[in-house]
């Protein structure tokens, strides 16, 4: 059974693992990231790429828990964002996406490299 300090209000006590957790989350991103800047899809976008084609096998679900965050079609959304907003022509596919113009990555390489 969890016991509270006397005086401490029993609130706080429950915050504070979940405090110390995005501390040291927050310690090892600043270690991480000269990595994430090496390699990450959204961190090397620049003006001039080739157009990107993204495709997903399920729907976004922005503020819901994803097992592996990166590579879901939430990261697809904001990876789309990022490069329309550098200059980037990105295509967003995944089930139910009513406005995708190719609907298979087959479709979209043929029609691309023409």
């Amino acid at each position: 059974m969890f016991r509270t300090g006397e005086g401490v209000d029993p609130e706080q006590q429950i915050r504070r693992p979940c405090l110390r957790q995005r501390q040291l989350r927050a310690v090892e991103r600043e270690r991480i990231l000269p990595w994430i800047a090496e390699y990450s899809p959204y961190a090397l976008v620049s003006d001039g790429d080739p157009p990107v084609y993204l495709f997903y096998d399920a729907p976004p679900a922005v503020g819901k828990n994803q097992k592996d965050p990166t590579h879901t079609s939430n990261f697809g959304v904001k990876l789309q964002e990022h490069c329309i907003g550098t200059g980037v022509a990105c295509e967003l596919a995944y089930p139910g996406v009513s406005d995708v113009k190719h609907t298979t990555t087959t479709n979209y390489l043929i029609k691309t490299l023409r």
